[in-house]
């Protein structure tokens, strides 16, 4: 039975078993800075799967809110500048995000 997790572990992706990262509402209401925004819980890992999927995209959902919208693209442009290639970096409206900004990696770059 252990071989079978082993294999079956070994043949997803590293960016599939990487956890999708949520950004609370709460950042928006205090100033942002490079090293807060890159100190969120979970985007470092994110990152790194990211950058080990040659042809992933760096997935941002958001609402459909225009403040959600504003959100989602302020987070784009942290990304960039931390040097994500902006072509890789997509957002998509998710009418389940809420307030939220949800971040994931989609393998492959399927853009939808």
């Amino acid at each position: 039975m252990r071989v079978l997790w082993l294999l079956a572990i070994f043949l997803f992706p590293a960016a599939v078993l990487a956890q999708s990262v949520t950004v609370a509402d709460e950042v928006w209401s205090r100033p942002r800075e490079s090293r807060a925004i890159a100190r969120l819980p979970g985007l470092a890992a994110l990152m790194a799967a990211f950058e080990r999927q040659p042809h992933g995209l760096f997935v941002i959902r958001h609402a459909a809110s225009e403040e959600s919208q504003l959100r989602a693209e302020e987070f784009r442009a942290w990304l960039v500048s931390f040097g994500l290639p902006s072509a890789r970096v997509l957002l998509e409206r998710d009418p389940a995000a809420g307030g939220l900004l949800r971040l994931d990696v989609r393998t492959g770059g399927n853009r939808p």
